[in-house]
C-alpha cells in the first residue's frame, strides 16, 4: 500500500470498490455514519460512485447512550450532512452497558449490529458500508497479535464480509480500507467539511486507543519506518494466504459430503489426521461452525479435540455450548444438547484409591509418584492432574459443582480468583458452567479439570507421593 495524496482519495476509493467488486448486486446501500471523520468522508466519497452505479443510499446513525448531549450533537450533524447530500437518514439508539463477560466496546458493537440488522431488514438493504480505514487494519492486527490469532484473525478487517444471525445475512463493505486516517482528514479539511471528534477516542484506558496513541508512535520512532503502512500490507498478505487456506478447507469438506453445505454429520478421523496441522485446525473449526457449535470453535477446544484424535480410542467430551462430542477410530460425531446437565450433581466423596461418579463423569484417584503434564480445555474429557499427597494430608476429597463465592489460587498466579470469573474468561457458556466439576479438599477447590491445580496442592518434586486423578466421560 503506497502513500496517498489526499486529492487522490476519491480515485483510491473508486479503485477499491472496483477491485473488490463491493457494489456487485447492490441496489440499496446503508452507510453507517457515526459523525466522525472516517464515516463523514465515506458518505461524501461514496455519493458520486453510487449515483453512477444507480445505487440508492440510506445513512444510518446509532446513539449508544453513552455521551449525553455530545452524542445527540453527533446525530444532528449526521442528519444535516445526509440532508445536504440528498440522502435519507435513519437514527436509532439504546443504552449500552457491559455485562455477561463483555467489555463496553463489545457491548456497543453488538448494539450497533442489532441496529444494522434491523435496518437491513426494514429498508431492504443489500449491504451496509462502514468507515473502517487502513489505520484500523494496523491497530486490529496488533491487538489480535497480542491476544493470539491465526492468519484469519491477523488478516483482520476485509473489504467485504458476511455476518449471519439465524436466518438473516448482513453484508458489510469497507470502501476506505486502503485509505489511511491522515489523508482522509486532510481531504475533509480541504473542503471544509465538518466532522465530530469523540473525546473517548483519546482515552488510553481503552486498549485500541492505547495502541493508536502510544504503541504505534513508539514503534514508528524505534523502527524508523511507516509502521501503520507496513502492518496494513502484512494484513493484506495474510488475507490472501487465509483465503487460499479457506478454499482448501472448503474443498476438503465438500469431498466428504458432496452437495451438503452443512457438511458431513461425521468427520472422518483418519482422513482429518492425514492433513497438515494448519488444515486440521481449520477443517475442525469449520465443521464445528457448520454444525452450529459456534462456542466450541475456539483455539483451546480445537487443540484439545485434535489431541484426543491422535489415538483411535473412543472418548466423549462435553464441549462449550452444552454439546456432546464423541470420537473413535471412525470419526467425530456431534450430539445435541446434553441431558447429563440435568443429572445428579450432588457432592460425591472421592476415596484414594477409589472412584466416584458425578453426573456423567467417572472420577478415579490413586497414589503414585509423578506429575501429569499438559491439560485439555475446560469441559473436555478425559482430563487428569496430580495433587500433592502431603498437602492433602489425609483430608477427604470430594467432587462437586461450583458454588457462589468459590475461589481458587492456581499455580502460576499471584493471589486467588473467583471460579465464576475463570469460567467467564474461558468463554464457557453460562448453561455449561455447572457441568464442570471441582475437585475439593474439604471445602477448598483444588482443581478445575482443564485448568491448573491450586498452588498449595501442586506437586513440586516428582519422586514425592502424589494423588493421581483422572476424569472420563
Amino acid at each position: 500500500m503506497n502513500p496517498i495524496d489526499p486529492e487522490a482519495l476519491p480515485a483510491r476509493v473508486e479503485q477499491t470498490v472496483a477491485r473488490h467488486d463491493l457494489l456487485a448486486g447492490v441496489r440499496r446501500l446503508g452507510i453507517a455514519v457515526s459523525g466522525g471523520a472516517d464515516s463523514i468522508a465515506l458518505l461524501h466519497l461514496l455519493l458520486p460512485i453510487c449515483r453512477q452505479a444507480e445505487v440508492e443510499l440510506l445513512a444510518l446513525h446509532f446513539n449508544h447512550g453513552l455521551r449525553g448531549a455530545d452524542a445527540a450533537a453527533d446525530g444532528d450533524l449526521v442528519a444535516v450532512t445526509a440532508a445536504r447530500c440528498g440522502i435519507p437518514c435513519r437514527r436509532g439508539g439504546g443504552h449500552v452497558s457491559p455485562g455477561s463477560g463483555r467489555s463496553l466496546e463489545m457491548a456497543a458493537r453488538e448494539a450497533r449490529l442489532d441496529f444494522f440488522f434491523a435496518c437491513a431488514a426494514e429498508a431492504s438493504l443489500d449491504a451496509i458500508a462502514t468507515g473502517h480505514q487502513a489505520d484500523d487494519v494496523a491497530e486490529t492486527l496488533l491487538l489480535r497479535l497480542v491476544r493470539g490469532a491465526g492468519t484469519g484473525g491477523l488478516a483482520g478487517l476485509r473489504p467485504c464480509s458476511l455476518l449471519v444471525r439465524r436466518t438473516q445475512r448482513l453484508r458489510l463493505i469497507r470502501p476506505l480500507l486502503e485509505c489511511p486516517r491522515e489523508p482522509i482528514q486532510a481531504w475533509l479539511r480541504a473542503r471544509r467539511i465538518p466532522w465530530r471528534e469523540d473525546a473517548s477516542n483519546v482515552d488510553t484506558r481503552i486498549r485500541r486507543n492505547a495502541v493508536r496513541h502510544r504503541l504505534l508512535p513508539r514503534l514508528a520512532a524505534e523502527c524508523g519506518t511507516d509502521v501503520k503502512r507496513q502492518l496494513a500490507r502484512t494484513a493484506e498478505i495474510l488475507r490472501a494466504d487465509d483465503e487460499w487456506l479457506e478454499s482448501l478447507t472448503a474443498s476438503w469438506l465438500e469431498r466428504q459430503a458432496p452437495g451438503n453445505p452443512a457438511g458431513a454429520d461425521e468427520l472422518p478421523r483418519a482422513a482429518l489426521m492425514e492433513q497438515p496441522l494448519a488444515l486440521q485446525r481449520r477443517i475442525l473449526r469449520t465443521w464445528l461452525l457448520r454444525q452450529g457449535a459456534v462456542q466450541a470453535a475456539g483455539y483451546a477446544t480445537i487443540a484439545a479435540i485434535l489431541e484426543r484424535c491422535r489415538t483411535p480410542a473412543p472418548w466423549r467430551a462435553a464441549i462449550p455450548g452444552n454439546r456432546m462430542l464423541d470420537g473413535d477410530a471412525g470419526g467425530l460425531r456431534l450430539g445435541g444438547a446434553s441431558a447429563v446437565l440435568r443429572s445428579d450433581s450432588s457432592p460425591q466423596e472421592l476415596p484414594v484409591p477409589g472412584h466416584a461418579t458425578w453426573r456423567h463423569l467417572t472420577v478415579q484417584a490413586w497414589l503414585a509418584p509423578g506429575i501429569v503434564r499438559g491439560r485439555p480445555a475446560l469441559g473436555v474429557w478425559p482430563a487428569a492432574c496430580s495433587l500433592s499427597a502431603e498437602a492433602v494430608g489425609g483430608r477427604p476429597l470430594t467432587v462437586r459443582g461450583r458454588r457462589p463465592g468459590d475461589r481458587i489460587a492456581p499455580l502460576g498466579m499471584v493471589g486467588s480468583k473467583r471460579i465464576q470469573d475463570l469460567l467467564v474468561d474461558a468463554k464457557i457458556p453460562q448453561n455449561a458452567r455447572d457441568a464442570i466439576p471441582l475437585i475439593c479438599c474439604g471445602e477448598t477447590p483444588v482443581w478445575i479439570p482443564g485448568y491448573r491445580v491450586a498452588r498449595a496442592f501442586a506437586v513440586v518434586d516428582e519422586p514425592r507421593p502424589a494423588i493421581q486423578i483422572a476424569i472420563t466421560a
